[in-house]
């Protein structure tokens, strides 16, 4: 029987075709749209008008770039849906107030960006979207406001090679061009020299359209942990605990897989703790205290919780850091309606409303957080999180084998 295409499926082939868009067709595919539309911007800055007009003009510019036609299928597709989303946080975040410097209404979008990949990472999952696309439109969402700033900041340098681990600096170069490009305003011209100096910069330290490349792992998650390190330290691999942390939605199968295929690591599972301690805080502080004991033996462990956001595992694998640990992620890459399933299958569901908050913030962990980062699909194949070679270079899922780190 064929399979019938998913949502996703189905708005790239109207974002990806030869020819004038369809425009109302792909706003059924967007029903946010109205809200875009009716949320209007900076008059300077954004003079073309509302944040939906303005998203339009950016992927039809997109589409008439100088490099669009040269793109693989997948660096093409997955630079349409990050256009198409790359605002669909502003409505959301707009803030206005009186400019006396300007003497006129300033109207800024602050977090819109990292806002919207959320979004658009929680969306495409809920859509079918497979991860290797998810993970380049989450980086290039994430990182469409930090381009037009970064020569300005303390250590471009770094800020470019943190980028390069994400997804092709190209590609945000380009992507910036195109929202430049789908806007009226006084700055433009101005904006188009700045990220020209982006692009010959990345291309002059040898990561436009390839990462950085690190002498290890831990060289790797310095840089993407610390700023003013240099990427050229050549650090020794840590020689503490292991961990493996875990993350995932509720429903996704943490408990399963870390029973099945890390059964004979100890875990610090805040899901047991939580039979004992309904305290949130004490909980946590509980949590990290066994962590410290694991860590001060250097025995290996797992963490075994939802960690979905990029500050929870921070705290955590900052724990394991400032005791020289080597901390893999393992992230459950479950699909939408197997985590809708299996939650209601369990002994203690959570409400699918529940479930659907979770999403909203859901942040992918990527190999700046640390040493080694995986997908674990519901066969327990494996792959490398943000390996972005193109779709035919991507790592093919293979068997998990246990240890794994």
């Amino acid at each position: 029987m064929r399979r019938q295409p998913s949502q996703a499926e189905l708005l790239l082939d109207l974002l990806d075709r030869s020819g004038p868009l369809d425009w109302a067709a792909i706003g059924e595919h967007v029903p946010w749209r109205d809200e875009m539309a009716e949320s209007d911007q900076d008059a300077v800055f954004h003079a073309e008008g509302d944040v939906w007009t303005h998203t339009v003009m950016v992927v039809e510019a997109l589409r008439k770039h100088e490099l669009f036609d040269t793109l693989t299928s997948f660096d093409r597709r997955a630079l349409l849906l990050a256009t198409l989303f790359h605002d669909v946080a502003k409505p959301a975040t707009r803030t206005a107030e009186f400019s006396h410097e300007l003497q006129r209404e300033r109207v800024s979008n602050p977090g819109h960006a990292l806002r919207g990949a959320k979004f658009a990472w929680g969306h495409l999952w809920r859509s079918g979207l497979d991860t290797p696309m998810r993970e380049r439109v989450f980086a290039l969402i994430a990182w469409h406001q930090k381009i037009f700033h970064i020569l300005n900041r303390d250590d471009p340098r770094q800020e470019v090679i943190r980028f390069s681990q994400l997804a092709l600096v190209r590609d945000l170069v380009i992507h910036a061009q195109a929202d430049n490009r789908g806007r009226i305003s006084p700055g433009c011209a101005q904006a188009e020299v700045e990220l020209e100096c982006v692009r010959l910069f990345a291309e002059e330290l040898g990561c436009l359209d390839r990462p950085w490349p690190f002498v290890n792992d831990e060289a790797r998650v310095i840089v993407g942990r610390e700023n003013g390190k240099s990427p050229f330290y050549e650090p020794p691999e840590p020689k503490g605990s292991r961990l493996t942390l875990l993350s995932g939605l509720p429903g996704s199968g943490k408990d399963t897989y870390a029973r099945q295929v890390l059964g004979e690591l100890p875990q610090v599972s805040l899901d047991a703790m939580r039979e004992d301690e309904d305290n949130e805080g004490t909980m946590l502080q509980n949590a990290f205290e066994q962590a410290r004991v694991y860590l001060r033996r250097k025995q290996d462990f797992c963490w075994n919780a939802t960690n979905l956001t990029k500050s929870v595992r921070d705290k955590i694998i900052a724990l394991a850091r400032s005791y020289d640990g080597h901390v893999s992620i393992h992230a459950l890459d479950t699909p939408y309606q197997t985590v809708l399933k299996q939650n209601r299958e369990r002994a203690s569901a959570i409400p699918e409303s529940a479930i659907e908050r979770y999403a909203d913030r859901w942040e992918p962990p990527t190999p700046l957080e640390a040493h080694r980062v995986f997908w674990i699909a519901p066969d327990r194949t494996v792959r490398l999180a943000f390996s972005f070679d193109g779709e035919d270079a991507a790592p093919a899922p293979r068997p998990l084998a246990a240890p794994f780190a």
